[in-house]
């Protein structure tokens, strides 16, 4: 088998004689990241339910589905001439609002775009999940409605049938306490909570696992999911937080993150700093991790994935289901997906080959630099080559290497 060995040397001027190569004292490095991470969902659960993500506010309105422009937040805008309009004439659209605490309800006023005779029908839950009606399927009776009851929860859900042509649509919802006053979500706990991605947050009670994982995968099936994702609860958001040491060493080295997949819109922060994000879930991305380190020290990495709903076809999974790879690199190292070959030529008794490699600096100085090329056989080498390229301070440069036959050498 044939494989092509690059490596980098700094090049130096010696007394009376050209150029000379000093190699690298530390190569670059790329260790497996895998093990020991910690991780919880939050958003929507695998068993229906919804689970707030720590410091932060979660969304206060939600909707089964929604017209462009028309969402369901303009549902409680306070403004009448806003609405919420279901996407499409289904038999169950919804509209739903979260409190954010178990609160004793007196009922709901519902300001309907318009007249209907489609029924509609109000239900309370504690938990996102277990849903009680307390009121029964009537028709809209005008332009406004307003539903007396009495019971005790956190979210509030008002439920429409559409599919006789009038698609179910919501000027204004407002919830009201046991005394008739309208209650306005409340998400002032949040504020002074430790956001999963700071190093001070206590991730003693998430799970402990190794990489690659899916939270989807682990289920369980639910017949209320769509077909097409495998009934599986993929929708959610999910963090994932690492604790390790990084030598003394490290001072002076560039450190990245390889991500060999994550799903999804990935958000990655070190010791409590943003770091990077990759809007995406089905390709590798790599995140700089150097200007938020500390050499000789603990470090904390976290990353927040999401999946939202309608955003996929087929299944797609969910969390960092790939390997995860820590990279050391001298400040001027060959860059990621850096090298290129190529055979402009090939027959039965031989081949031309020709090596792109791409060097970043990411020094405050100039360096030239020996590029070597190594062709081997096996573990044999049997040809080699040498290219100077010259990279400026903070800039990146392309070495070519000759083709085979002038200017590589022969080793036997």
């Amino acid at each position: 088998m044939i494989h092509l060995r690059i490596a980098l040397a700094l090049a130096v001027p010696a007394l009376c004689s050209p150029l000379v190569a000093a190699p690298e004292p530390s190569p670059t490095t790329r260790t497996s990241f895998d093990h020991g991470w910690k991780f919880a969902r939050f958003g929507s659960m695998p068993d229906g339910s919804k689970q707030r993500e720590p410091g932060t506010l979660s969304a206060a309105v939600s909707a089964s589905s929604e017209q462009p422009g028309n969402e369901a937040a303009k549902a409680v805008d306070g403004n009448p001439a806003t609405r919420w309009c279901a996407a499409s004439e289904a038999k169950n659209d919804w509209l739903e609002l979260d409190l954010g605490r178990r609160e004793a309800l007196g009922g709901v006023k519902i300001v309907w775009e318009k007249k209907s005779p489609n029924p509609f029908w109000v239900e309370v839950s504690e938990n996102g999940r277990d849903w009680k009606e307390v009121s029964k399927k009537r028709p809209i009776g005008g332009a406004e409605d307003k539903v007396d009851f009495k019971a005790d929860g956190r979210y509030v859900r008002v439920s429409g049938d559409g599919s006789t042509g009038a698609w179910v649509s919501i000027s204004e919802l407002e919830v009201l306490d046991a005394t008739g006053k309208k209650l306005d979500p409340k998400k002032a706990d949040a504020d002074a909570e430790v956001a999963p991605s700071a190093v001070a947050f206590n991730d003693a009670s998430w799970r402990s696992l190794d990489l690659p994982h899916d939270w989807a995968i682990e289920g369980p099936f639910r017949m209320d999911i769509e077909n097409e994702t495998g009934k599986l609860p993929w929708v959610g958001i999910g963090w994932y937080r690492k604790s390790f040491d990084l030598p003394d060493s490290a001072t002076g080295r560039k450190v990245f993150l390889d991500f060999d997949g994550a799903m999804s819109q990935p958000k990655v922060f070190v010791n409590g700093e943003f770091a990077g994000e990759w809007k995406y879930g089905y390709s590798s991305f790599r995140i700089d991790l150097t200007p938020h380190l500390k050499p000789g020290a603990k470090n904390t990495v976290a990353v927040r994935l999401e999946n939202v709903p309608n955003s996929t076809r087929w299944y797609p999974g969910g969390g960092l289901y790939r390997h995860v790879w820590i990279v050391e690199s001298p400040q001027i190292h060959i860059a990621e997906w850096g090298v290129f070959v190529n055979t402009p030529k090939a027959t039965a008794s031989g081949a031309t080959v020709a090596t792109e490699t791409a060097v970043d600096n990411t020094s405050n100085a100039a360096a030239t630099l020996k590029v070597k090329q190594e062709v081997l056989d096996g573990e044999k080498v049997v040809a080699t080559a040498e290219t100077d390229v010259s990279v400026a301070a903070g800039a990146s440069a392309t070495a070519k290497s000759p083709h085979q036959g002038d200017g590589w050498r022969k080793t036997h």
